[in-house]
């Protein structure tokens, strides 16, 4: 499998006003082909039932967003020994600049549900980052595979004591609080009054639970005040 075979099938399936669209939601992001998600998602896993995944996945290229995305996707849909799936995610997360680099291939990394003690370990170097992306790497990994009943409150914790830098990282833990907060109110509600994240990140928080359809109504006149000044 060689870098231009895929960015000839980039090329094919590459939409200019998505291109355009997208651009604009990643300022100063590498370029963009304009591919659609479900498109990348489908050709990733078309490329890790190929023999030579390992090999493309060690040579490609990087110039794009596109074909950075595709290698976090190949690497979530191939099949691997548990230590060398550590090993390409962690490859992988050293590439991630971007929200889009970042959140979109995270949900696909669900080998790490089999193992969730040793993930919580790998995770926590990102977790203590003083970066932007890798802490966002990192909450989102939380969001994405630990919102469990054995976990929840493990979370929180670790949300409470993150001290984010950088909108995208800050805005990446209120997504994950406001995610916490409908799946699991009863524990979310007295962490959230008694928070001690910064009031920026706190407040990003209480605006994504209110813009959250799932929010129960009874609930919102609560959320609202709980608002810093």
């Amino acid at each position: 499998m060689e870098n231009k075979k895929v960015r000839k099938w980039l090329e094919e399936h590459a939409e200019p006003k998505l291109r355009e669209f997208s651009s604009a939601l990643v300022p100063g992001a590498r370029p963009m082909y304009g591919v659609r998600l479900p498109l990348l998602r489908a050709y990733a896993r078309e490329l890790a039932k190929r023999e030579d995944w390992r090999a493309w996945i060690e040579g490609a290229s990087d110039d794009t967003v596109e074909e950075t995305l595709l290698q976090g996707l190949v690497i979530g849909y191939a099949r691997m020994e548990a230590d060398e799936a550590y090993t390409c995610l962690a490859a992988y997360a050293a590439k991630i600049d971007n929200w889009m680099l970042c959140d979109s291939p995270c949900c696909s990394f669900t080998f790490v549900r089999r193992d969730r003690e040793r993930t919580w370990m790998f995770l926590q170097p990102y977790l203590a980052s003083k970066e932007e992306f890798p802490l966002r790497f990192g909450v989102v990994m939380l969001l994405d595979h630990f919102l469990t009943d054995t976990y929840i409150d493990k979370v929180l914790e670790c949300l409470d004591g993150l001290r984010p830098e950088g909108y995208y990282a800050r805005m990446g833990v209120a997504w994950a609080l406001s995610v916490c907060f409908v799946k699991y109110p009863r524990q979310t509600m007295p962490f959230l009054e008694q928070s001690r994240l910064d009031d920026e990140t706190f407040n990003l928080a209480v605006r994504k639970i209110l813009e959250s359809r799932r929010t129960p109504e009874e609930s919102r006149l609560l959320i609202r005040s709980l608002k810093r000044s």
